[in-house]
């Protein structure tokens, strides 16, 4: 081979050389900027997964927080609405113990209004106007007698339902 050729050969080696290194260094930086993207993409979905986990662990604190507010709340509730029902049935033992307090006194009238009746009968009036009173006052008195125990009752049993009503209603935390 002549001197030229060898030249000639030599120079297209030299370029093919430049060329080669042209496109290598295009791809090594085309390389380094698809790498940074990459190393970005994953930065950004690290960051993106780090705020999901804390939304969800502030969700889950959020929603724990409130599920014991609600139990402490129905609790609460509860325990007054059982005090209401306990406060009840104490006032109608009560109520109960007045009712036979209250008949008994009435029986002991009664008794008085006998034995005066038969006191009366035995005093200087005639006996069939004394007699007469006497049957007539005991009726009233019986049928009084009756009629007060019987509305006493009924007072005192919506007296108990009115008082349990109130002591169980669910009062708000804003009315309060």
């Amino acid at each position: 081979m002549t001197w030229l050729e060898n030249k000639l050969l030599s120079g297209a080696a030299i370029i093919g050389c430049a060329v080669l290194a042209f496109f290598l260094f295009v791809q090594t930086a085309a390389l380094i900027t698809a790498n940074a993207q990459l190393a970005a993409a994953e930065l950004a979905l690290q960051t993106e997964k780090t705020g999901r986990e804390t939304d969800r662990r502030l969700t889950a604190e959020a929603h724990a927080k409130a599920l014991k507010a609600l139990r402490t709340e129905q609790q609460a509730i509860t325990d007054k609405y059982q005090g209401a029902i306990n406060a009840a049935i104490q006032q109608a033992d009560v109520s109960r113990r007045d009712a036979a307090a209250a008949r008994s006194e009435s029986d002991g009238l009664r008794e008085q209004a006998l034995f005066a009746a038969r006191r009366l009968a035995d005093a200087a009036t005639p006996p069939a106007a004394v007699a007469e009173y006497a049957v007539t006052v005991n009726e009233l008195f019986d049928n009084c007698q009756r009629d007060y125990q019987s509305m006493a009752e009924k007072a005192a049993g919506h007296a108990a339902d009115v008082r349990t009503i109130l002591a169980a209603w669910p009062v708000s935390r804003s009315s309060e």
